[in-house]
């Protein structure tokens, strides 16, 4: 136990210092972009030289600037890409795929949140549970998330919570205390099947002869079961001893 303890240390360790020579090396660049030029008007100058060399018609300049900044073997363009000031093929690859997900995230929440049921509950919790991640805190953006996804903030907070009780519970679960809590005397789906079958034994109740008399009980959004009203054959204390009997 102490050796892997250990070794998780040292991975996060060299992990750490990784991310921080990287921050170094992009700050040395933009220092170094910025200390190019002596001062403002050798600045301007450069750019009034550019501008010059290229094409009056702008349609002509688009596609000149694409073409150049698109060539990868250059070390201008590389170096761009290095400072973050353009992005690269794989970026832009990253960046359509990232908008795909959110775009299919953002689809099912709204679906979820139309349904008012247990399993919406359920799955609401399980997704934003998955994308309030440790990162998403680490880098500020968690209004952004709620904003992208459609949700207050305090919703993606709260599934960042259950987050990281779940990690650190012993049963890692995703569904686990996300379920809604149920109350300690609350019937059980085997108790109520036990009861439907009861009802519908011969010589208990019978349907009423009125084809008016229909019951319509109502067990979701804009969604209705109905019914026969039914009649007892016998007295209730009679019905009763018969159940338990």
């Amino acid at each position: 136990m102490r050796r892997v303890k250990e070794t998780e240390r040292k991975r996060k360790y060299r992990k750490r210092k990784r991310e921080e020579n990287i921050n170094d090396q992009r700050q040395n660049e933009d220092l170094n972009m910025r200390n190019t030029f002596e001062n403002r008007t050798e600045k301007h100058r450069a750019l009034k030289k550019l501008k010059l060399a290229l094409t009056k018609s702008p349609d002509r300049r688009v596609t000149t600037m694409v073409a150049y900044l698109q060539n990868s073997n250059s070390p201008t363009v590389r170096k761009l890409q290095s400072s973050e000031v353009i992005s690269s093929s794989e970026e832009i690859e990253e960046h359509k795929t990232s908008k795909a997900l959110t775009e299919d995230l953002k689809t099912v929440i709204d679906n979820c949140k139309r349904k008012r049921s247990d399993d919406s509950l359920k799955t609401m919790n399980v997704i934003i549970s998955s994308v309030s991640g440790e990162k998403i805190s680490d880098n500020k953006c968690r209004k952004k998330l709620a904003r992208k996804l459609g949700l207050p903030v305090r919703r993606v907070s709260r599934g960042h919570a259950i987050r990281t009780r779940i990690l650190k519970s012993v049963k890692s679960s995703w569904t686990y205390k996300s379920n809604r809590k149920t109350r300690s005397d609350a019937i059980t789906p085997d108790t109520k099947k036990r009861i439907y079958e009861f009802w519908c034994k011969p010589g208990i109740s019978r349907p009423t002869g009125n084809k008016a008399d229909i019951k319509r009980v109502r067990i979701g959004p804009k969604t209705y079961s109905s019914h026969m009203t039914h009649i007892l054959e016998k007295t209730q204390t009679d019905v009763y001893l018969d159940f338990i009997g």
